[in-house]
């Protein structure tokens, strides 16, 4: 409706101004003597009035632009009185004696008659231009369209229009009207009609009679036109001559096979007699599938008409279990047979070989009254009945067909075939097969058609000969291209591969060039600096750092004391757990320290034990105390990192004061006894000397390790001199030893 609505009104307007020429444009005419018919334009099929009225409006004013018509005036009133006397049909057929009527009360020469027909989704549009005064139709067109847009409106159109002006069909041309059967729906059968009368009028045999629908509806209701095709020519004749048909062209759609087989035979109304006859294969998915359908079968009547002379011949399948492949093996068999003139087509073949069946004068084996086929033959008219038996037996297809005199009984030829019928292009070949064998019999050589074909054959197997040279030297050339191509790519590679290789090596070989000539830099910058200069830069930032960390102190001498069970040793191990506050040059620690003190013996038994002569063994001391100490450093520079990390290694001194929290001495003797020491007896003063090193991170976080040598005066406790009970001939020490491990982390701010 909104293409209704966007047309319509402009439309309107065009047809008025069409409908009413300037008074000066018929004063021109009148002067140059040219008087132009007057037409009216009526369009039926839409889906609605409206749409049929934009059509009908379209094709009026493309008519009156090409300059042969003038409208007429009363248009309007013209067709709704068509109407209402319901002469005109959606069919568009119209009675000739109302036109005649009706067109000279309303003073129109000419009617166009256009039509709207949907199929396979989307739409024929057809028209035909009707001579009021002879009923005759003299142009018509067609044309394919989805009718969903203006622009579709306007190019459906124009189409149309031209393609009636340019198949008008010769006055001498013969009347003829179009039947179809056989498709899947009413729209389709219509449309193929449609399209098959538009190509045999366009080729100029013939002229499209106007009542051709009606006539070929009477047909119909009369029962004289079967799906088979079959016409009574009895019936044809007087049906011809009451509408003014002189032939009439029976089109028929069979499927088979997955395809459809579109047959069509002109039978001459008067004589009864097939005149031309001609098939194609198709699809029929789409409406250009039908136009070329039409083009083609329309083509194949116009170059193969029967002979004269030929005698008549009716077609019988038998051993097709399915009917429309059995129909559509006669529809070929009978091609074939009239495709050269050896034979022409009855039209009431089917008729006549149903009536055979009917009878039962045809078994399967093929055996044939003689008698019956006589009666038969001159009821029907048919000189010479073929039939065709399809046998599948063995894994295996064999056709055969023997041609009868329906007057004598006598098989006059036999064909005989092995194909593989499995589409419509075999059934096509077997049936090409079979009638040559049948020609070679009746004409003494082969048909004029198997040399074309054994022609055609030899010259496209020559061409697929030397397109398959062709082919392998293109093969070969490609191949070789594609060889050199290969080549010339893994040599580019190649190059490539090198060429990059040595612009890396030259890359390193520069950023070498450039580190060193850095390098260099560097040392001269560095060599040219002054000494306090060079000093300052190997000073680590003086920023404050703290940390914490663990140490290791095993003792290296005590007191010793002298007796006649050996030298007995004191040994003072400790653990420390320590923090510390850094600075560039000094730092400061605490720490809590757990240790003891253990005994060694010098004299060994010979299993290389310490040998005990005392009454007990020795005692095991333990003491916790807790330290403080400070230290100096001198940081010395290996090499700096990003972001001022660093790797320093220095030399270090300092004192660390012990200051004790607990001590004690248990026996391990039999008595087991515990002796609680004077912590303050254990206090001592540490001097250590040793060095250390250092990596800084980029944040300022570092670890440190550092080995220290201590050493140490006696303590109070050592210089008393008594641990249990009264020694003898002891010994102390000038100093004690000792070695400090620690290892620590931290962050320097």
């Amino acid at each position: 409706m909104k293409l209704v609505s966007a047309v319509i009104l402009p439309t309107a307007l065009l047809a008025a101004i069409l409908v009413a020429p300037p008074a000066y444009a018929q004063s021109a005419a009148s002067a140059q003597g040219a008087v132009k018919p007057k037409i009216a334009v009526y369009a039926t099929g839409g889906k609605g009035v409206d749409e049929n009225m934009v059509i009908g409006t379209k094709i009026l004013a493309a008519l009156i632009k090409d300059g042969r018509y003038l409208p007429v005036e009363r248009m309007e009133a013209f067709i709704a009185e068509l109407n209402k006397e319901q002469r005109t049909q959606m069919s568009g057929a119209v009675d000739e004696r109302e036109i005649t009527r009706l067109g000279k009360h309303f003073g129109v020469q000419f009617v166009c008659i256009a039509n709207i027909t949907e199929v396979f989704g989307t739409n024929l549009v057809s028209a035909r231009i009707v001579n009021v005064e002879t009923a005759e139709v003299v142009a018509m067109g067609t044309a394919g369209s989805p009718l969903k847009t203006s622009d579709d409106l306007a190019t459906a159109t124009e189409r149309v229009t031209t393609a009636m002006f340019a198949s008008s069909g010769g006055r001498g041309a013969s009347k003829i009207a179009v039947y179809t059967t056989g498709a899947q729906t009413v729209n389709e059968n219509s449309a193929l009609g449609t399209e098959m009368l538009s190509e045999l009028v366009k080729r100029g045999a013939y002229r499209a009679v106007e009542r051709s629908n009606a006539f070929l509806a009477e047909v119909a209701r009369e029962q004289l036109a079967q799906q088979s095709g079959a016409v009574d020519e009895s019936q044809i004749s007087r049906l011809g001559r009451q509408f003014g048909v002189q032939y009439v062209c029976v089109a028929d759609i069979t499927r088979a096979f997955g395809s459809n087989l579109v047959s069509a035979r002109i039978i001459d109304v008067e004589k009864a007699e097939v005149v031309a006859i001609g098939k194609t294969q198709s699809p029929l998915a789409s409406l250009y599938d039908l136009t070329y359908a039409a083009a083609q079968v329309a083509g194949a009547m116009s170059a193969a008409p029967a002979e004269k002379g030929a005698e008549k011949i009716a077609v019988y399948v038998t051993g097709v279990k399915n009917v429309n492949e059995s129909k559509a093996f006669g529809t070929e068999m009978l091609y074939e047979l009239v495709r050269d003139g050896m034979y022409r087509a009855v039209e009431r073949s089917n008729a006549f070989v149903a009536e055979i069946a009917r009878e039962q004068a045809k078994q399967h084996s093929g055996a044939i009254d003689d008698n019956q086929i006589l009666a038969l033959g001159k009821q029907f008219g048919t000189r010479f009945v073929c039939i065709a038996d399809v046998r599948k037996a063995l894994g295996t297809t064999l056709v055969s067909a023997r041609v009868i005199n329906v007057e004598t009984a006598v098989v006059v030829a036999i064909g005989v075939t092995e194909p593989k019928v499995s589409s419509l292009d075999g059934l096509s070949a077997a049936a090409a097969a079979v009638v040559n064998e049948i020609y070679r019999q009746v004409k003494g050589k082969p048909r004029q058609s198997e040399l074309v074909a054994q022609q055609q054959k030899m010259e496209r197997d020559e061409q697929e000969r030397q397109e398959r040279i062709a082919r392998e030297e293109r093969e070969r050339r490609d191949e070789e291209e594609r060889q050199r191509a290969r080549l010339a790519m893994e040599k580019a590679e190649e190059e490539r591969r090198q060429k990059q290789q040595k612009e890396e090596e030259e890359r390193a070989r520069l950023a070498e060039k450039d580190r060193r000539a850095e390098e260099a830099a560097r040392q001269k910058e560095w060599a040219a600096k002054g000494k306090k200069e060079r000093r300052k830069e190997n000073r680590v930032k003086r920023g404050i750092g703290v940390g914490a960390g663990f140490a290791y102190q095993p003792a290296l001498s005590g007191i010793t004391w002298q007796s006649e069970n050996g030298d007995l040793r004191l040994i003072t191990d400790s653990f420390d757990w320590f923090v510390f506050l850094d600075a560039a040059y000094v730092y400061v620690t605490a720490s809590i320290s757990s240790g003891g003190q253990r005994w060694a013996v010098d004299e060994k038994d010979s299993d290389n034990k310490p040998k005990y002569k005392a009454p007990y063994d020795p005692p095991v001391a333990s003491n916790v105390s807790s330290n403080i100490g400070a230290y100096l450093k001198c940081p010395i520079v290996r090499s700096y990192g990003a972001n001022d990390g660093a790797s320093i290694i220095y030399p270090v001194v300092g004192v660390e004061y012990q200051f004790p929290i607990s001590a004690e001495i248990k026996s391990k003797g039999s008595s087991g006894e515990k002796y609680t020491i004077d912590a303050e007896s254990l206090s001592a003063l540490w001097y250590r000397v040793g060095a250390g090193a250092e990596v800084v991170g980029p944040g300022g976080g570092f670890g440190r390790i550092e080995g220290l040598f201590g050493f140490r005066k006696p303590n109070e406790f050592e210089q008393a001199g008594t641990i249990i009970g009264e020694w003898e001939n002891m010994k102390i020490s000038s100093s004690c030893l000792g070695l400090s491990i620690k290892v620590a982390l931290g962050k320097k701010f």
